[in-house]
Parts: structure tokens; C-alpha cells; sequence
């Protein structure tokens, strides 16, 4: 299926020992999908249904509130900074003597002014600042181990949404997020669950590699 829906240069295959890009995979059938060719790097798991259509059961039980904006001020991102306008609630950063709080509440929207859509909800749902990063003197990153998705409402035309991402605990360099995704009239459009791992930044670098060879 893949082999249908990348292009081929987005495609890797085995030769030998090694990897090499695959520049002529030909979807007419000459060159059929072999399991055995690839290395796999992400598993995705797709549930799909029709929200124009649809008519189940709602109840709205517990459900999470928006969270407050009063707070959120203009922030800059040290990563993607040129794609995002933010305003962000700076009270949960580390400050000299406060390590601050695993909580991210956020305006957030694309820079050059094109619409929040569906696509784009992947996105905004694994934007925000991780615990690794509440604590400076240690840098380190998070790479994302599992990542799930609930699409809840439909999206209208919106070139700003809010979201709010929450980390309880952290239990041996792992942690969970839970984070909700609304409009700025206060619906719901999706829920993401993380499982992410914290790594230090220096096993990154190429001294770090160079050192355990």
C-alpha cells in the first residue's frame, strides 16, 4: 500500500549490508511491494469513519474544558519558530530556582496565515514544549515512542487554534502526555496520547557517538 501512496524517493530499499534510495518503483505491477525489501521505521494503525454521516450515541460526561488564555503572550519557539505564531502561558517555564511545570497552553497558528485544517491536526497535536526542556542546565530531546490521535469534530475555517498538553509523571526517563486540541469558540476537535522518552542531548552529538567507539 505505501509503495502506492509515497513517492518513490521517499522509499528506502536493502542492497546488501546497506540502504539505498529507490528511485523506480513502478506501480503498474512490474514491480510488485516485497515486505522483505524495506526496513520498517514507523507502524501507523488507521480506525476511519465519516463524521458528515455518522449519527451514534453523544454524551458528554466529564468532558475537558478550555483552558484559560489570560495568560498567553507572544513566544518564540526554538524549533520551528518561522512556521508558528504563538501566544503561550509562559507561567509553567523554568525560571532560576523553579523547575517549572510539565503543562503547555497555547494560541497557536501557521505564520504565513493558511487555515488549520484536518491535515494539519498531526501536527499541532505533537507541537508543544516537552518536560526535557523545563530543565536548561540538562538539555535533552524526546523522541516520541507511541503517538495516538482521536479526531472529534469537524474543523471549520480557523487560522488559530488552542491546545493544552499535560505531562503527569515521569517514571525512569518515560513519560505520558495528554493533550486536547479545541477551535477558539471552545469545541473540541481532538485528543492525543503520547508515550515519549527522554533522552540527553549528548548522545546526539558526534562526540558522544565517537566516544563509545
Amino acid at each position: 500500500l505505501l509503495s502506492l501512496l509515497l513517492p518513490s524517493r521517499l522509499m528506502t530499499a536493502k542492497a546488501g549490508s546497506g540502504i539505498q534510495e529507490s528511485t523506480s518503483r513502478d506501480v503498474s505491477g512490474k514491480n510488485q511491494y516485497n515486505a522483505q525489501d524495506w526496513t520498517e521505521k514507523v507502524r501507523t494503525v488507521i480506525m476511519m469513519g465519516n463524521m458528515d454521516s455518522e449519527k451514534g450515541v453523544t454524551l458528554f460526561t466529564d468532558e475537558p474544558e478550555p483552558p484559560l488564555t489570560k495568560h498567553c503572550e507572544p513566544f518564540e519557539y526554538v524549533f520551528m519558530a518561522e512556521k508558528v505564531n504563538c501566544l503561550y502561558d509562559t507561567r509553567y517555564l523554568a525560571k532560576e530556582g523553579n523547575p517549572g511545570k510539565a503543562e503547555t497552553t497555547q494560541i497557536i497558528g501557521f505564520s504565513d496565515g493558511r487555515l488549520v485544517d484536518f491535515e494539519s491536526i498531526p501536527f499541532w497535536c505533537d507541537m508543544f514544549i516537552g518536560p526535557s526542556y523545563l530543565d536548561e542546565k540538562n538539555p535533552a530531546w524526546c523522541p516520541t515512542l507511541q503517538m495516538e490521535i482521536q479526531f472529534k469534530s469537524k474543523i471549520q475555517n480557523t487560522q488559530q487554534i488552542l491546545t493544552h498538553f499535560l505531562v503527569p509523571h515521569i517514571i525512569n526517563s518515560r513519560y505520558d502526555v495528554d493533550g486536547q486540541i479545541w477551535d477558539m469558540n471552545g469545541k473540541l476537535l481532538a485528543l492525543t496520547r503520547h508515550q515519549c522518552l527522554i533522552v540527553p542531548w549528548s548522545k546526539n552529538s558526534m562526540v558522544a557517538r565517537k566516544n563509545k567507539i
